[in-house]
C-alpha cells in the first residue's frame, strides 16, 4: 500500500511539473515572439514599409514576405520587388533565427549593417539591384552557413573583403555592377562549393 501511495505521489508530482513547464514554454515563446516582431517593426520603419500593425504580438508572423518557425522565430523576410525605399536597419542583426533575406529589386539605400555578420543561420542573402553604398562587411565571413550572396547592381565601393573567402558553404555569389577596385582575393579560390561568380 505505502509503495502505491509513493508512486502515486510520484505521478502527481511530475504531472504538476509538466504543467509548469509547458505554461514557461509557453511564456517564453511569447517573449520571443514579441521581441521578434518589436526588431521586425523598427526594421519596417527604416525601410519605411507602412502596415496595419496593431500590438497583437501574432501579427509579425503573418504579414507578407514573412515566414516564422513553429517557435514564432522569423526565419524569412522576402520582400523582392516590393517598392521600398529606405535603410536597412541595425536591428536585423538581432533575428538571429533567419535564413533567408531577400530584398532585391527596391530601393534601399545607406550601408550594409556589419552585425549583419551576426546572422550565423542564414542561407541566402540577396540584396541586388538597390542603391546600398559603403562597403561589402567583414563581418559576413562568420555566415558558415549562407549558400547565396547576391550583392551585385548596387553602388558598393572599396574592395571585395578577404574574410569572403570563409564563406565555405557559399555556391553563388553575386558583386557585379558595383564600384569595387582592386583584384579579386586568393582566399575565394578556396571555396570548393562556389559555382556561380
Amino acid at each position: 500500500m505505502k509503495f502505491n501511495r509513493n508512486i502515486k505521489s510520484l505521478i502527481q508530482r511530475l504531472a504538476v511539473l509538466y504543467y509548469v513547464n509547458t505554461i514557461l514554454k509557453t511564456v517564453q515563446s511569447v517573449n520571443v515572439q514579441k521581441t521578434n516582431c518589436d526588431y521586425l517593426k523598427s526594421i519596417y520603419k527604416e525601410l519605411d514599409i507602412s502596415t496595419n500593425w496593431n500590438d497583437n504580438t501574432n501579427d509579425c508572423c503573418k504579414l507578407k514576405g514573412i515566414q516564422c518557425n513553429p517557435d514564432f522565430n522569423i526565419i524569412r523576410i522576402d520582400l523582392s520587388k516590393s517598392k521600398i525605399k529606405g535603410k536597412l536597419s541595425e536591428n536585423i542583426g538581432f533575428l538571429t533565427n533567419l535564413q533567408f533575406i531577400k530584398l532585391d529589386n527596391n530601393e534601399i539605400y545607406g550601408n550594409i549593417p556589419q552585425n549583419i555578420g551576426e546572422l550565423v543561420n542564414l542561407e541566402e542573402l540577396i540584396l541586388n539591384k538597390n542603391n546600398l553604398s559603403g562597403t561589402i562587411p567583414k563581418t559576413l565571413g562568420s555566415l558558415k552557413k549562407l549558400k547565396e550572396l547576391n550583392l551585385g547592381d548596387n553602388g558598393l565601393y572599396d574592395y571585395i573583403p578577404d574574410a569572403l573567402g570563409s564563406l565555405s558553404s557559399i555556391n553563388k555569389l553575386y558583386l557585379e555592377n558595383n564600384l569595387l577596385e582592386g583584384s579579386i582575393p586568393t582566399s575565394l579560390s578556396y571555396l570548393n562549393n562556389l559555382e556561380h561568380m
